[in-house]
Formats: C-alpha cells, structure tokens, sequence
C-alpha cells in the first residue's frame, strides 16, 4: 500500500478481516474509523478509502476536510445523501463510490473540483450542474441509458460505461471529445457507430458475451491502444490488423475466435506491447 494511501474501516468490516485477512489490518495504514483524526499526519494523505459494513460510520466523518491534500476519496454509496461540499477539502480530484441498486445525487449538491468520478456496480443519477467540472467518468447504464443525456453535455477525456445495450450510445456520446473509451457487459453485437468517436486513443472492450463483429473499428485512425477481453464470439479478429496507429494489444480470455490464424501477422505490426493471454 502506499505510503499515502489510508483505509479507513468500521468495526463489522474490521471484525471480518480479522478473519479472514489478520495480516492486512497490521498495515499502519489501515485504521478504525475513531482513530484516524489522532493517528496520523492529515497532509500526508492523498487517498482514502472508507469501508463500511455496519452503521458505525454513517456519514463522511467531520474532519475530513481538514486533510488538505487529499486527492482521491472512495466512500460507500450510502454516504452519497449526506455529502456536503462544506465536508470535502478543496484538494479533492477522485471521488469513487462503491456499493449496489440505485442512488440518485442530492439536487443541491455541486462539487465543481470533482474532475474524475467512478462508480462501481450501481446506477448513479446526477446532473451536469452537480459534477460540471468532470472529465473522467466511470458509470454503470440504467436499462434504459438515460444517463447518456447528461453524459453528452460534457467534453470528457475518458469514459467507461457498464451495462451497455444498444449501439445508440456511439451516437450519443460523439460530440465529447473522448481519447479514451470502456465498455464492458452488455448485449451489444457490434460496435456500430463507433466510428463517431473519431478523436478515439484508447479502447477497452470487456465481458461482451455476444460481441461479434470489430469490423467498425478498422476506421478509427487515431487508436493506439486496443484491449479486449473475455468476448467469446469475436468472428473477425483480422479487423486489427487495419489499425495502422495501433502501438498496444491486449486479448485476454478470447477463445476460438480464429485469433491463431493471424498470430504471425499480429506479431509482425512493430506493436510496442503485444500481450494475448488464454485467447486462440
């Protein structure tokens, strides 16, 4: 763990990790949520992570905002309702929200400074005045994607989406400026209407199950990097070898899809990192 980086638990989660994990609670950087204020020096932290299992902690503890470089806060998704602009430190970059259902953020709170905002395995509902200043999203679609309307009202540097169904969110998000695009579990066939996202360096494509053809990504010209993972059904994978600004690759856990047949073509594009883990 880095020196910087503290975790912050309650006494359920504690309780289970001295069961299951003794040895991570003797990290100096792992301490009780009661604790933290007299422990440690506030400017040395610049990541925190608050784990909760119970309802000792209820909400962001007070003197958080005292932590004056703190840069990056992962808090579970219950705190979300008792946010206040007043309990965060104006150092703060990173916010990541863990936890599972749906939440829908406090119509009154902004958090201009926000630039990166993660959330995983929940749907989160906010709107652009809330979080205007954000560049970095990760966020899990609602089954009906209505979160694409606020998505496009950013210029936004990377995005990953989760839950992804239909194809209409190529479309929607084309006018953001991406460099970095995740997609990642979803019921899409193709990547139809990528070729929207025309400013595009990065592409991260994951446990797509019925992901079949690549052959719209061919016209990307800027990417350089192209991960895929865990996309069984994949039938022409040749479509890789036209990326002629390619620089990384990476296929992991992409079985028969015909990826042997083009191996000596793959290892002959000058690639600067090559990796193909469990794929054929």
């Amino acid at each position: 763990m880095s020196n910087n980086t503290w975790v912050m638990v309650d006494e359920k989660q504690k309780s289970a990790w001295q069961k299951t994990m003794p040895f991570f609670l003797e990290d100096p950087h792992v301490i009780s949520w009661n604790q933290i204020s007299e422990k440690i020096n506030k400017k040395q932290i610049t990541l925190l992570r608050i784990l909760s299992l119970d309802d000792t902690i209820l909400e962001i503890p007070e003197y958080i905002h005292t932590f004056s470089n703190l840069i990056e806060l992962e808090v579970p998704r219950k705190f979300i309702l008792k946010l206040e602009n007043k309990l965060l430190p104006s150092s703060l970059k990173t916010l990541c929200i863990t936890g599972n259902g749906q939440c829908t953020w406090h119509s009154n709170l902004n958090l201009p400074n926000i630039d990166t905002l993660k959330t995983e395995g929940f749907v989160l509902r906010f709107t652009h005045s809330n979080l205007n200043g954000l560049k970095n999203l990760v966020l899990k679609l609602d089954k009906n994607a209505t979160m694409l309307n606020v998505i496009q009202k950013y210029r936004l540097n990377s995005l990953g989406l989760t839950n992804v169904n239909k194809n209409e969110i190529f479309e929607k998000i084309s006018l953001i400026g991406l460099n970095q695009l995740g997609i990642a579990i979803g019921r899409i066939e193709s990547l139809f209407g990528i070729t929207n996202l025309n400013t595009l360096k990065i592409l991260n494509i994951t446990n797509l199950p019925r992901l079949s053809d690549l052959s719209e990504i061919q016209f990307l010209s800027k990417l350089e990097e192209l991960s895929i993972q865990y996309c069984n059904q994949i039938t022409n994978p040749e479509v890789i070898l036209k990326l002629s600004s390619l620089r990384k690759l990476e296929i992991v856990g992409c079985k028969n899809i015909g990826l042997n047949s083009i191996r000596e073509k793959i290892n002959s594009m000058n690639l600067e990192k090559l990796s193909i883990l469990g794929s054929s």
